[in-house]
């Protein structure tokens, strides 16, 4: 019995024993599975913690990078910002994993237009050419960014809206498969964009980085910002210098020298702010007037000076515009329709933008036309940099109507120089306050002075006779001091010791002196037309002269014409006679009665019909009475 207790007891323990090995197998293989899944958890914790120290290691990588890119930027010079920028897009890439990161700068005036100023990319996958016009290329993206908004496109199928199939089609096109885009501001006003594209495969934009993109971008937008506004200072600065230097050197410049100047001015122009081109238009002599290039700063590689070309045939719509007055910022691929004719002659040309201003002088008529153009890229014009422009082309202006008046004014001088030469007078001009006398070559020879030789009053004073001194002295200060005209003649005495007759005739003129008079005039060789007059003189008296004599001889003959004529039957001429006759004249002309006494055929009855003849009854019958014979009235 005790063994079969014993045996059944040892059974029991047997059967509890097993079972406590089963509990505890299971035990531990619960025990186990929860060792497993702690494993698990712990590995997947461990797998977490990986990831965010990594997360965050590449975070703190990335704001060590923004700190040292800011520090950087800070104080940086101009002329390295561009090379820090560079470098920095090449960091910023390697760090973000992506293929492609560019800076696209808004060209100012044109703000659907965009330059890709700074861009970091793969060899084998360069951007196309620009500028971009973005409203037809990137509608949707522009808007957004205009907006101030970020775009954010892991994929291109599932976050571009519909509205956005042209951007899909241009960024397939460039082989980008997603994008980050943030806008670029500078005081509130977008003046660009920074992208960040992968080229390869889609890639999620995490948020830990987009605030921090948001700092590069506005770094890179301080950085360009403060990079421009340097740059226009120094360039205003130096443009303002080269216009002070260029306006000073038209100053009462000859002029002979003008065109030259000008041509210099606009190489100084185009150097200093990086312009290839710049032409001067103006009226041809030719006729009829053509409006074409007459000054040109070009390249080497540039256009040269075109011949014959006219501005109303290549450039008609904008010659249009410059006869109104207006000026211009072109941009050859933006301009409208009916300026076809000029799109194509600034294509022609390889014209990208342009500034024009018409060459007038007060509201006149316009003289010319100044361009400036730029052969490589659009470029905008600032408007300071348009205003100094406007100066230089006014400088221009007045320089080109001086040079024609000036031409004018030579060509007058020489036709007067001409005419003077030929009628041998001489020019001169008196100033009262210093004395001095301008004169002309021809008035140095009338008084024999020397090429260089200075003259004044007094030079002429000494060359004049001296009884002509005092009143010729006389004759100056009364045409100085009032507005009597000068009109004298005088004797000069020449080197050889002749005497030459000389006639000055002038006026007072207005000076810009109030206080002081001037004395215009000319002064002509008389000498011969003295000689003449004395000639004509003596000439004169014997002409008088003989007159007289003729007078005398012709009233005498005509005595004896009458004389002959009225005693045509009195054929006597003795000296008795004559006396006779005489008296016969005399008493003829009276009522007298007349007694003719004589003997008988000397003639009485004669010499009554010549009384009857001479008188006033010539016309009635002449009744005869002999008062010798008896008178018988049966």
């Amino acid at each position: 019995m005790n063994r079969k207790r014993a045996a059944m007891h040892a059974d029991q323990s047997d059967q509890n024993a097993e079972q406590r090995i089963a509990e505890l197998t299971a035990e531990l293989a619960i025990a186990n599975d929860q060792l497993v899944a702690l494993d698990e958890r712990l590995s997947l914790e461990s797998e977490k913690l990986k990831r965010a120290e990594q997360r965050h290691a590449e975070l703190l990588y990335f704001e060590k990078l923004l700190t040292e890119l800011s520090a950087r930027f800070i104080n940086l010079p101009a002329d390295r910002i561009d090379s820090a920028i560079k470098d920095a897009q090449r960091r910023l890439c390697e760090h973000l994993g992506v293929d492609r990161c560019a800076i696209w700068q808004i060209i100012e005036n044109e703000p659907v237009k965009m330059i890709p100023s700074h861009v970091q990319q793969p060899p084998d996958a360069h951007l196309p050419d620009g500028p971009f016009e973005m409203a037809k290329t990137f509608p949707w993206i522009l808007d957004q960014v205009m907006r101030g908004k970020i775009v954010n496109i892991a994929s291109l199928e599932k976050d571009l809206p519909a509205e956005a199939d042209r951007d899909r089609e241009s960024m397939e096109s460039w082989g980008v498969k997603s994008a980050f885009v943030l806008p670029l501001s500078v005081g509130g006003k977008v003046v660009g964009a920074l992208s960040f594209s992968r080229l390869w495969e889609e890639m999620l934009w995490q948020d830990q980085f987009v605030k921090r993109l948001r700092l590069v971008a506005q770094m890179i937008t301080n950085a360009l910002a403060r990079k421009m506004a340097e740059e226009s200072l120094e360039t205003r600065l130096q443009f303002e210098a080269i216009l002070a230097d260029i306006s000073a050197q038209f100053v009462n410049l000859p002029a002979a020298q003008i065109d030259s100047q000008i041509e210099d001015a606009l190489r100084r122009i185009c150097d200093c702010l990086d312009v290839e081109l710049s032409s001067l238009w103006q009226w041809s002599d030719s006729y009829p007037p053509i409006f074409t290039v007459t000054h040109l700063h070009s390249p080497p590689e540039g256009p040269a000076l075109p011949e014959g070309i006219d501005a109303q045939e290549t450039f008609p719509w904008v010659l249009e515009r410059m006869m109104r007055g207006e000026v211009l910022t072109l941009f050859t691929e933006n301009m409208p329709p009916e300026a076809v004719r000029d799109q194509e002659t600034r294509r022609h040309f390889g014209v990208k933008s342009s500034v024009v201003f018409p060459l007038i002088v007060g509201g006149g008529p316009i003289i010319g036309v100044l361009s400036f153009d730029i052969l490589k890229e659009e470029r905008s014009w600032p408007e300071p940099i348009v205003r100094r422009l406007q100066l230089i082309a006014q400088v221009f202006t007045n320089a080109l109507v001086r040079k024609r008046s000036d031409l004018e004014l030579c060509e007058s001088q020489a036709r007067l120089s001409m005419a003077t030469d030929a009628a041998g007078i001489g020019l001169w001009v008196m100033e009262s306050d210093t004395g001095n006398v301008w004169v002309t070559p021809r008035t140095r020879e009338l008084f024999h002075f020397a090429e260089d030789q200075a003259l004044d009053y007094a030079s002429f004073d000494r060359t004049m006779a001296t009884p002509d001194r005092e009143r010729v002295a006389q004759a100056v200060q009364a045409a100085l001091q009032s507005d009597e005209k000068l009109d004298i003649e005088f004797c000069v005495v020449v080197p050889d010791g002749s005497v030459r007759w000389i006639k000055a005739s002038g006026r007072q003129s207005p000076t810009p002196n109030a206080k002081a008079a001037r004395l215009m005039g000319a002064s002509i060789d008389i000498t011969d037309r003295k000689q003449m007059e004395a000639q004509l003189r003596m000439q004169l008296d014997e002409i008088k002269s003989l007159k007289q004599q003729l007078e005398t001889e012709n009233i005498y003959l005509r005595k004896e014409i009458e004389l002959k004529a009225m005693h045509k039957e009195i054929i006597g001429r003795s000296s008795a006679m004559r006396r006779v006759l005489t008296q016969e004249e005399q008493v003829a002309q009276t009522d007298t009665t007349v007694l003719i006494d004589g003997e008988t055929g000397t003639g009485k009855d004669l010499l009554a019909r010549a009384v009857h003849q001479l008188s006033a009854r010539n016309k009635r019958p002449l009744v005869t009475v002999n008062c010798a014979s008896p008178v018988s009235y049966t």
